[in-house]
């Protein structure tokens, strides 16, 4: 494990994109995967779909995540006499500062471009993404927001900016899988029964 944890480092600092976009697709289809097959009412293994997780993790979500994080990590609170620079008030401030800007600012713009994205892969017409997205956007928002907040907390305190992205794929591995059954239930609820891709965006 400690050999391949100093190969990725290595990797890492000399092609940060590449090697986030090979770890973020890889994990991207493993989530779907895990997804699918969690799925109480799997029927056969949808290979376009989990191609198309493939597909959104390393060309679209990685080269954003490659960024983001880094952006983050450079947010500060502001300095103060009560609250100094290196002090635990002033990590605190920090920690909540890039939680806020990465949970208000980042998902409704993350889980948005997902549900556009893979409806565009699929071929759907306009309509019916806009109707996907109406139906979806704020319950899987709310839900979002009951998981991400501590795990980012946790995230920009523990985690090397560097890794923060991987970290955050590994989680969604059962976030999706979470995300499957709860959009296989109001498949079921509303007796469409048709198989959708399931937002993997934090």
């Amino acid at each position: 494990m400690s050999r391949f944890v100093n190969w990725y480092s290595a990797k890492l600092a000399s092609r940060p994109l590449l090697t986030n976009v090979i770890s973020t697709s890889a994990l991207f289809a493993i989530g779907d995967t895990v997804a699918q097959f969690s799925n109480a009412n799997y029927t056969g293994y949808d290979y376009p779909r989990t191609l198309r997780a493939w597909i959104y993790g390393g060309i679209i979500f990685a080269p954003i995540g490659t960024k983001w994080y880094p952006f983050l990590s450079s947010l500060k609170y502001p300095a103060t006499a009560a609250s100094p620079l290196g002090s635990t008030s002033h990590t605190v401030k920090s920690t909540l500062l890039r939680v806020g800007v990465d949970q208000i600012g980042f998902s409704p713009v993350g889980i948005s471009l997902y549900f556009v994205v893979m409806g565009l892969m699929q071929g759907k017409p306009w309509p019916d993404i806009k109707q996907n997205w109406d139906n979806n956007f704020i319950p899987t928002l709310l839900v979002n927001w009951t998981v991400w907040p501590t795990f980012q907390a946790i995230n920009f305190n523990l985690i090397p900016v560097g890794y923060r992205l991987m970290a955050v794929n590994v989680v969604s591995i059962g976030w999706n899988a979470f995300l499957s059954y709860r959009y296989s239930q109001s498949d079921n609820k509303d007796g469409s029964g048709d198989k959708e891709d399931l937002p993997k965006q934090k």
